[in-house]
């Protein structure tokens, strides 16, 4: 019985079609997957807890609009996560286009995610407000408060910048891919 192995041979001593993947972006798809699962995992449970607070301080106390603005503001962190997380899994980056389109996708995600920060600490700053005209918070309090979300709202801000910038290159990366 002879075995035809020229398929084999000519597989393995054929120069490669696909150029190989970069290591680096690789490594930079996993790291922000990641961080985005953990991420989303904190922001999630914060945005339970805020519902759930609600809760507890409507039926508690019995103060109905405090508790609904802070289960709507619940509501309304848990539906912009979801919003801004919708993202593919970079485990099937078995070529550098997929690899590339992948990290295109994180990069979007991650724009989408800033853009949910920057609502989300306005709804939160909203929600000082009413909680401030409710119950009369310190000005300490208010001004820190106030400060903290001016911060991430710069955060986030500079994080779409970046994100954007991320977007670009994968773009142009793409289109030189297919040129080549």
């Amino acid at each position: 019985m002879t075995e035809d192995w020229s398929d084999l041979k000519s597989a393995w001593s054929a120069p490669d079609a696909q150029p190989p993947i970069d290591a680096a972006l690789l490594r930079d798809l996993r790291r922000r997957a990641w961080l985005a699962r953990v991420n989303f995992g904190f922001e999630a449970a914060g945005c339970l807890l805020a519902i759930g607070l609600g809760g507890w301080v409507w039926a508690r106390d019995g103060q109905l609009s405090l508790g609904l603005a802070a289960i709507a503001f619940g509501v309304f962190s848990l539906a912009m996560t979801l919003w801004a997380r919708a993202a593919t899994d970079p485990g099937a980056a078995e070529t550098p286009r997929a690899a590339l389109e992948s990290a295109l996708e994180q990069a979007r995600a991650g724009r989408r995610w800033s853009y949910a920060g920057i609502w989300i600490s306005l709804g939160a700053a909203a929600f000082l407000g009413l909680v401030h005209l409710r119950e009369g918070l310190p000005r300490g309090v208010l001004a820190l408060v106030a400060v903290l979300l001016m911060g991430f709202s710069l955060f986030y801000a500079r994080h779409a910048r970046d994100a954007s910038r991320r977007v670009r290159a994968h773009q142009a990366a793409l289109e030189a891919l297919d040129q080549s």
